[in-house]
């Protein structure tokens, strides 16, 4: 009952709940070990979740895949409740179990700029250059997805630009870089930056030619994949109710 009076905001209900005692306030689903503070967090009831955390919610317990409360706020764009979460002292570094995404690398995926944001200001000790199990950086999935203003954000923060490109696989034409930014206002976006701190530029003329490419509205074939995967994969979590 719980779980679904924080999904739904539903704060009368909550208040009822935990007045009474009725259910355990860290209970984790059975089907993804989403707690109430998750479901709070993912759809942005600031209100439930500071209810939750003022009776002693666990800000940092994890869900099956290794996702805690700050990863949902994240993904879905909720700065209040993130606010929340981090004044409570939740660890803004924390890295799933599954694929080693920090909080900073889900809302820099996601284009939430506010939330990064948020991170950076107020969170204990961000690590900008924390990287995932995939070896990638907050900039380096902000790129590939083309969200200027938050590479705007964490090239500001001091992102570092070195393992943009410098990571790269052998294939049958040499090494390719990893990271394709898709977008030339990127490309741009760097080079300012390092005409203005006198720096050499972090993406070499030559990488830019094999890399660039100068439409918006051109997908790269990973990039098709991956859209493939998380329209699947939001299709499963419809189906199967999970937090997600």
């Amino acid at each position: 009952a719980m779980h679904i009076a924080c999904q739904h905001g539903a704060l009368g209900v909550l208040d009822y709940l935990l007045s009474e005692g009725v259910g355990a306030i860290d209970a984790q689903r059975s089907s993804d070990g989403g707690t109430p503070l998750m479901y709070a967090s993912q759809n942005g009831h600031a209100e439930c979740v500071e209810r939750l955390l003022k009776a002693g919610a666990n800000v940092d317990l994890a869900q099956t895949e290794g996702s805690a409360a700050v990863h949902y706020a994240c993904r879905h764009g909720h700065a209040k409740c993130l606010e929340l979460l981090l004044a409570a002292k939740a660890d803004a570094n924390v890295m799933r179990t599954v694929d080693g995404i920090s909080p900073l690398m889900v809302a820099s995926f996601n284009g939430e700029t506010g939330c990064a944001e948020v991170l950076l200001k107020r969170g204990k000790n961000v690590n900008v250059a924390q990287r995932s199990s995939n070896d990638l950086a907050a900039l380096d999935y902000a790129c590939r997805e083309g969200h200027a203003e938050t590479v705007a954000l964490l090239l500001k923060h001091k992102a570092p630009r070195n393992g943009l490109f410098g990571r790269a696989t052998s294939g049958a034409s040499g090494a390719e870089p990893i990271v394709k930014i898709i977008d030339f206002g990127l490309s741009k976006m760097f080079d300012d930056v390092d005409a203005a701190e006198g720096a050499p530029p972090t993406i070499p003329a030559a990488q830019k030619a094999g890399s660039f490419l100068g439409t918006r509205g051109y997908l790269a074939p990973e990039l098709l994949k991956r859209r493939e995967c998380v329209r699947a994969r939001r299709r499963s979590l419809v189906r199967g109710q999970r937090c997600g």
